[in-house]
Parts: structure tokens; C-alpha cells; sequence
């Protein structure tokens, strides 16, 4: 028939995924007030990753939307703060999970308790970012 089959395979572009950076961070306080930091620190993670009711439940769940992150990478140079333009940038992300572990070294361990409860010795908070930017070339180029 003078036909032959050809290996070609036809793929179909659905588009990318969006891009996610994972954090962890290890922190160990050496006094009352670096607990104290360490669990603002968890509290304001915690409260601008949630939506918010907007309203009350009479009209229905309306929720407003979590807040959003602006995530750089800096160094210190010269004195001066300034944004480190060898590491790649990131658009603004959303902050999609945040797990947290209490304790130390395989056990949970806590320093001498006060009124509030004790304070625990160490803190290990992981937070998973997603950008709400498809990642183009043309941002490429810009260092993204």
C-alpha cells in the first residue's frame, strides 16, 4: 500500500505546574523572651495562611481570601541589607502547609514551666509556599 507507521508520538502543552519552595527551620531559645518570639512567629505564620469569615453564616460561608507572601533571599554586604541577585526570585506565594514539631532530639523536652505553660526547648517549623504566577521565560530572564 506503500504506507508506513511512523515512531512520532503528538503530545498535547496543558500548561505547568505552579512552582513551590519548602522552608524549614530549627529554632532553639535560649530564654523566656526567644519562647515567646518563637511562638509569635508560629501565631503569624499561622494567622496569614488562613482564609477569614467574612460576615456572618446567615448569608452563607463567604470567605476572604488567605493573605499572600513576598518571599527574597538577602545578604549582608557592605553593612547594608540588599536582595541577593545570584539565587533565583520568587513571585508571591500563598502559604499552602505549615507543620510544626515540639520537643528536642526525639523526645519531647520543655524548659521549667511559668503561668502560661513551659516553654518547649526546641521548635522545628516546616512551611510549603506556592506561587499564584506561572513562571514564564520572559520572567525567566528576569531572574525568576
Amino acid at each position: 500500500q506503500g504506507k508506513v507507521f511512523s515512531p512520532r508520538m503528538e503530545v498535547a502543552f496543558r500548561g505547568l505546574e505552579k512552582r513551590k519552595f519548602n522552608y524549614t527551620f530549627k529554632m532553639t531559645p535560649r530564654s523566656s523572651r526567644e519562647a515567646e518570639e518563637i511562638r509569635a512567629i508560629i501565631y503569624a505564620f499561622k494567622h496569614n495562611m488562613l482564609p477569614e469569615i467574612d460576615g456572618d453564616f446567615s448569608a452563607g460561608r463567604r470567605m476572604v481570601v488567605p493573605n499572600t507572601f513576598d518571599i527574597s533571599y538577602m545578604y549582608s554586604g557592605g553593612g547594608m541589607a540588599s536582595e541577593n541577585e545570584f539565587l533565583h526570585k520568587i513571585s508571591t506565594c500563598v502559604l499552602e502547609n505549615m507543620e510544626i514539631k515540639y520537643g528536642g532530639s526525639g523526645k519531647y523536652q520543655t524548659f521549667q514551666g511559668g503561668d502560661g505553660g513551659a516553654p518547649v526547648v526546641e521548635t522545628t517549623i516546616s512551611l510549603s509556599f506556592k506561587e499564584l504566577e506561572t513562571i514564564t521565560r520572559e520572567r525567566a530572564l528576569e531572574g525568576f
